[in-house]
C-alpha cells in the first residue's frame, strides 16, 4: 500500500446447518484467506471474528 490508502478487506459467508466457510478477499478480488468452522455453537461464531480480525480492521 502507497501512503494512506487503505486495503479495503469482504468477507464472503457460505452458511450451512453444521459449517461456515468465510472467504476474505481484497479491493481486487484476490483471495486473502480462508476459514472453516463448524456453526454449532456461540464459540465457534467468535473463532471467525478472531479470525477476521488478523486478517484486517476494515470489512464489509
Amino acid at each position: 500500500m502507497k501512503g494512506d490508502q487503505s486495503l479495503m478487506i469482504t468477507l464472503g459467508i457460505d452458511a450451512h446447518k453444521r459449517t461456515h466457510t468465510v472467504v476474505a478477499v481484497d479491493d481486487v478480488g484476490r483471495q486473502l484467506g480462508t476459514k472453516t468452522t463448524t456453526a454449532t455453537t456461540s464459540a465457534d461464531h467468535l473463532d471467525i471474528i478472531r479470525w477476521a480480525d488478523q486478517i484486517g480492521p476494515d470489512r464489509q
